[in-house]
């Protein structure tokens, strides 16, 4: 619901500057300053919606990283010890910390912006139906080529992804390595 009055709202403020155009182009100062007086009245709200959207997204947000982080313990806990063993304690370190950054900045908060900007598409394409229909046919046709043009690279940038978790866990092993080295140093010291 937030999602749908934001994109409303977002839309209805730039159709409204539109007539605030038209009536600064016709001379009609008076429109001119209402239809800016109501945008701005828009701006308000949307401002104030998103001030109560944030914390509900950033709760969420934790809600659903602190249930991946118990299932990967969970998992943990339920590995036979030779298993457990076999990796380095810094990989795991990193599957509950980094990679849990990780999945809430570029997975969570991505669903929430894609949800928002459907929602968004929808609205501005009624809107554009309203002034004329090939505006709409050619903001399609731009979508569709911002849509194809990152599909070639999307290999490159899985692989670049998997090779910084990687790195990222490799790096929390050595990181416990050192760690746990300076235990031992100050035990012999």
């Amino acid at each position: 619901l937030g999602y749908i009055c934001i994109s409303l709202l977002t839309t209805g403020s730039s159709i409204m500057l539109t007539f605030s155009l038209d009536s600064l182009v016709k001379m009609h100062i008076k429109e001119f300053i209402i239809w800016n007086l109501a945008s701005f009245g828009m701006w308000g709200l949307l401002f104030i919606i998103n001030f109560f959207l944030s914390p509900f997204q950033e709760r969420t947000t934790q809600q659903i990283v602190s249930d991946i982080r118990q299932e990967i313990a969970n998992r943990i806990a339920n590995t036979p010890y030779q298993n457990f063993k076999g990796k380095n304690e810094g990989v795991y370190i990193s599957w509950l910390n980094t990679d849990m950054r990780e999945i809430a900045e570029k997975g969570i908060e991505q669903y929430f912006s894609f949800i928002n900007n459907l929602i968004l598409c929808v609205v501005s394409t009624i809107a554009l139906l309203t002034y004329h229909y090939s505006l709409v046919v050619g903001t399609f046709i731009l979508m569709a080529i911002m849509m194809l043009v990152p599909k070639l690279f999307e290999r490159k940038m899985n692989n670049a992804t998997l090779m910084l978790t990687q790195a990222n866990e490799s790096f929390s092993s050595e990181l416990q390595d050192t760690v746990s080295g300076y235990d031992e140093y100050y035990n012999y010291n």
